[in-house]
């Protein structure tokens, strides 16, 4: 029996141990590039929706994994530190279960980082006690069902949040009765048609959103932000499954339009933005206008 005990302790040492030494480099990545490393777009997308930075996250994981480890070792003898480490492993799975919800049903993406440190949490939960892991996993799956019961306006909240950190610039008159969002490159000559056609006062609140940097100053009027990401702004045409620009980003009461092309957005600011009288109107109710000509892919140059 304590030749099991031991076994079972050096097992849970060994899991907290690799959770350690992950969360450990993937802190010192983060500190070095201000993002962690990760082998799919899923990481991004999860954290564009976190207020905090990625440094403070790896940060409180490898705390978690060194407590497990260094609890581990006189849990075997000593039932306060057992009784810690049963207490910090289901806080770990209740974490785990807030993430791995929040991945399923808001951000509708799985961040690979983010399932390998979940099976390190499970696999030392098991190592544990089969008693913890049936009760993490009643944790666990209670918080699935909630997640799933829930309603998450997910394409809203892309707008809402990522887009606005991914905004160069905005153009507003004093009482906008719009928000639109120009998702463009100053590389794409059908964009540039659609820049040009923004001259003079818009009813509308334009935010501009580039998936480029922008190098020179193409609005010399207009406030620019201190701070913007054009990441952002290409990880959401990809989640819309869109894949040209320009897009305009229309938000209506009832949802969101998306228009692409230079001559589809053009005529829908000129009907809806321009001029002082009459309210605008809903054009389409489509959520996704079908794509035209006029457009120019994100990951291709466009001929001019």
């Amino acid at each position: 029996m304590a030749d099991k005990a031991r076994l079972r302790h050096g097992l849970v040492a060994i899991t907290a141990l690799a959770g350690s030494l992950l969360t450990g480099a993937q802190l010192i990545f983060s500190l070095v590039h201000g993002e962690n490393f990760c082998l799919n777009q899923g990481c991004q997308i999860v954290e564009s929706y976190t207020g905090s930075s990625p440094i403070v996250t790896n940060a409180l994981g490898l705390m978690f994994f060194v407590l497990v480890l260094l609890l581990s070792f006189p849990a075997r003898k000593n039932s306060e530190a057992r009784y810690g480490l049963w207490t910090l492993l289901l806080t770990g799975m209740g974490a785990e279960g807030i993430f791995i919800g929040f991945q399923l049903f808001v951000a509708k993406a799985l961040c690979s980082y983010c399932l390998l440190v979940f099976f390190l949490v499970c696999l030392t939960i098991l190592f544990f006690s089969k008693k913890t892991a049936i009760q993490a996993a009643a944790i666990f799956t209670a918080q699935i069902v909630v997640f799933s019961i829930l309603n998450f306006q997910k394409t809203t909240s892309i707008v809402q949040y990522s887009l606005n950190n991914g905004t160069y610039a905005i153009k507003s008159c004093s009482r906008p009765v719009k928000e639109l969002y120009l998702i463009f490159s100053t590389d794409c000559p059908h964009c540039r048609n659609v820049l040009n056609a923004l001259e003079g006062c818009s009813r509308c609140e334009l935010h501009f959103n580039p998936i480029k940097p922008i190098n020179k100053d193409l609005f010399p009027d207009i406030k620019k932000a201190e701070n913007y990401t054009t990441d952002v702004n290409i990880l959401a045409l990809k989640v819309l499954g869109i894949q040209s620009i320009p897009v305009l980003v229309v938000k209506n009461p009832n949802g969101l339009t998306f228009i692409t092309g230079d001559k589809p957005i053009i005529r829908f600011i000129e009907q809806n933005c321009f001029g002082a009288e009459g309210p605008i109107e809903q054009l389409w109710e489509p959520s996704l206008l079908p794509e035209e000509d006029g457009v120019c892919t994100i990951d291709k140059a466009c001929p001019e």
